[in-house]
């Protein structure tokens, strides 16, 4: 891929996994396989232009990251927000990839749905995984075609991943502030996926790719991320 693109990789949650026991370990320095969890994340996702919204100043990256911007982010009513902070310094005009700071998918998988967004021309694209299970946001298709997003509810079983694309930063903004303007919001927090409705009312078709339900890895609490971290290092063998 040789066209220039904005990557943004929302690690903006609490930095922090709260044991059984009460004690506290810090999230991005979650061991994956060998390496801090955000490590993978960054090296999975990262592209020339890279911004890391996070709420933890203390993030140390290893070498080979000069093409990563952290921006500190406070505590916001949601990722949908931190979003539009975090994007405020970079290029409008550029597509852009959002992804998560506590989820993961292969390598390969990633890689494929930037090249086929790029070449595609599409406006939008998500990657989605069957599931049923009321913590994932969902898309709803008719005839081959998108007509709601709900985060937290269950109405299909198509769940994204959390990982999106947008063919300019203009058309995540413009999501984004639709979205806020609706107020549409779950549990008093704006999520990423619902914006998504405004392409709904816009009249455009996102582009689904789909992965197996074994390719996802979640790290959002500490018990997820053990088991995921299992299953990842088991995978990756």
């Amino acid at each position: 891929m040789t066209q220039n693109y904005n990557t943004l990789i929302l690690a903006a949650g609490s930095p922090i996994f709260t044991l059984p026991d009460g004690s506290q370990v810090s999230k991005p320095e979650f061991d994956i396989a060998g390496e801090k969890l955000i490590e993978r994340i960054t090296s999975t996702y990262r592209s020339d232009n890279t911004f890391l919204a996070t709420r933890d100043k203390s993030i140390k990256l290893s070498e080979n990251t000069n093409t990563i911007t952290s921006v500190p982010i406070g505590n916001t009513k949601g990722a949908l927000i931190s979003a539009l902070i975090a994007i405020r310094d970079c290029d409008l005009n550029l597509p852009i990839f959002i992804a998560p700071g506590d989820a993961l998918i292969s390598k390969k998988n990633y890689d494929e749905f930037c090249t086929q967004s790029l070449q595609s021309n599409q406006d939008i694209s998500l990657i989605i995984f069957d599931s049923q299970n009321p913590k994932y946001s969902y898309v709803r298709m008719l005839d081959e075609k998108l007509v709601e997003v709900c985060e937290k509810k269950v109405i299909s079983s198509k769940a994204t991943t959390g990982i999106f694309y947008f063919n300019t930063a203009h058309l995540f903004i413009e999501c984004a502030e639709w979205a806020i303007m609706n107020n549409i919001q779950t549990n008093g927090l704006f999520f990423l996926a619902p914006a998504l409705n405004y392409a709904v009312v816009k009249g455009l078709n996102p582009y689904l790719f789909q992965i197996d339900e074994n390719d996802y890895y979640r790290f959002s609490t500490h018990d997820e991320a053990v088991v995921s971290e299992k299953r990842y290092k088991n995978d990756s063998q």
